[in-house]
């Protein structure tokens, strides 16, 4: 009760007022309007009246936070023993593979009325996939058979011309990771490249578990094919006259005869395997590309057209006698 006086000026007179103020008891309000976890989801929605909410997370996660916001704005609130600021997020709370449990007390203004709850955090143990999803190879190279998780052992075949692969091995689970000849490679993209000699290469691929332990081995046979020893021509045609006999590839010896009128002739020598060279009186010439000009003096004019294999050894030749 407060008691205000009013006294006038002639000194004598006055009026009293009185005040009462009625104070209210401290709240007795401790209970949370809303909780919120960093990673993972309440397995069932919030409810002040709800004291105890479990959730799951990845083995991946290893720490969470929690953000608690308090029902009456004079309470206070606190994290496994740490005040919190009602609204904001805890510390870090780590988590370790397993039930983990978080408890959330809530404390009334009049510092003695308090409302726990408890979150179970279940972390998964972790995953002991190895296996891959897919294994290309670069060069539209296709493996033998088609891929498969369950499959370990493949082949496949490349041409000599093919020195080097690379492969792009994918994990079937994200948390795993892979090696290719012992070297680590990003899933789902390509490896170093893989230098390939003539005959049979073995590539190992090895995907490892996120549990560390966990291992899927498979293995891709690479043969590179020998370099071609075919150095024949499949046609030679001549710009003027007419070969004798006509071209046959067995057949190296040909004559033809032309007018003292032509000075000069062209030819157009074509590679029965792609991968051989060709030459023109020592000159290169490109398979089923026409030769620069040949001059021709009267008489006899030998033109020698020689062949060389991919492997650089084997070689054909023809004359043709003009």
């Amino acid at each position: 009760v407060i008691t205000v006086l009013g006294t006038a000026q002639d000194g004598t007179t006055q009026q009293s007022y009185t005040v009462t103020i009625n104070r209210a008891a401290p709240s007795t309000v401790a209970t949370l309007s809303g909780l919120v976890l960093s990673n993972g989801s309440l397995n069932t929605t919030f409810s002040s009246n709800t004291t105890s909410y479990t959730a799951s997370v990845a083995n991946m996660v290893s720490s969470i936070t929690v953000t608690p916001t308090v029902t009456d704005a004079t309470a206070s609130v606190s994290v496994n023993g740490d005040p919190v600021v009602s609204g904001q997020s805890s510390g870090v709370l780590n988590l370790g593979v397993g039930d983990n449990v978080i408890s959330i007390v809530g404390l009334a203004q009049d510092g003695i009325t308090q409302q726990s709850y408890t979150v179970t955090i279940t972390r998964a143990a972790p995953s002991s996939v190895a296996t891959l999803s897919a294994v290309s190879i670069s060069n539209g190279v296709n493996i033998n058979p088609g891929f498969s998780s369950s499959t370990s052992n493949y082949s496949a075949s490349v041409a000599n011309s093919v020195s080097s692969i690379t492969l792009t091995p994918t994990v079937s689970d994200a948390s795993a990771t892979v090696s290719v000849n012992g070297d680590a490679v990003v899933s789902g993209q390509s490896s170093g490249l893989l230098n390939l000699g003539v005959g049979t290469n073995v590539i190992t691929l090895v995907g490892t578990a996120q549990d560390g332990s966990t291992q899927q081995s498979y293995t891709i046979t690479i043969t590179r094919a020998a370099p071609a020893t075919d150095a024949s021509l499949a046609d030679l045609v001549i710009s003027r006259g007419i070969l004798s006999p006509a071209f046959a590839s067995g057949t190296t010896s040909y004559s033809a005869t032309v007018a003292t009128s032509v000075g000069s002739i062209t030819l157009t020598p074509t590679l029965t395997n792609s991968t051989a060279t060709v030459t023109v009186n020592g000159d290169p010439v490109i398979s089923g590309r026409t030769t620069g000009a040949i001059n021709l003096g009267i008489g006899a004019n030998v033109i020698r057209i020689e062949g060389t294999a991919q492997d650089g050894s084997t070689q054909q030749t023809y004359t043709l006698n003009i």
